[in-house]
């Protein structure tokens, strides 16, 4: 539905996100190397999951062809982060009081390591909007965005994700050494 929604309001505008550039050739890339991996695994079953990151790419790919304004962005990173936070809201309720779980995990996700990988995302995205935010931002914006990249950088741990328990740790240090280097500072500030 959402793709014949783009189609039809692209074609009404007759804006279809200006020209190719490096992010288009990304993600193109992105999609091919899904059905490269399938075609060289040898086992026939992978051709199914490429399905997945069709899915996922183009869904990327008309939103980054959109031109959606900065204030939509925002509305959409902030309702993902509310939306992480409702499930991991459950999540704790089902962990901490009731006996039928022994992990935490989001509902909507499911296994606890699709779980620990979403927070690890959702880690990233808002320890970089707050960031970004942080000079313009009231106090009860940064307030939130502190609480919010906290919790989601304490609940990989609590996940119990072997497998991705230091892609948070990573993935932190990564983009805090980024932002430094872009903007020309040390990383005492950013730490």
């Amino acid at each position: 539905l959402y793709v014949l929604a783009w189609l039809a309001n692209r074609a009404r505008s007759r804006d279809f996100g200006g020209p190719w550039d490096r992010w288009d050739s990304a993600i193109a890339v992105w999609i091919g190397a899904a059905f490269a991996a399938a075609a060289f695994a040898g086992l026939g079953a992978e051709w199914r999951d490429t399905v997945d990151v069709v899915r996922y790419g183009s869904v990327l790919w008309l939103m980054k062809r959109s031109r959606y304004s900065d204030r939509v962005l925002i509305a959409l990173l902030v309702a993902l982060a509310a939306g992480t936070v409702a499930a991991l809201a459950v999540g704790y309720y089902r962990i901490l009081l009731t006996t039928n779980y022994q992990f935490l995990g989001l509902k909507s996700v499911a296994h606890v390591n699709h779980s620990a990988i979403f927070l690890a995302i959702a880690l990233g995205a808002t320890l970089m909007a707050t960031r970004a935010w942080w000079g313009a931002a009231r106090a009860p914006w940064r307030v939130a965005g502190v609480v919010t990249t906290v919790l989601f950088a304490v609940s990989p741990f609590v996940v119990q994700s072997r497998a991705v328990v230091g892609a948070p740790v990573v993935m932190v240090a990564v983009l805090l050494l980024a932002y430094a280097v872009r903007h020309r500072r040390g990383m005492r500030r950013p730490a």
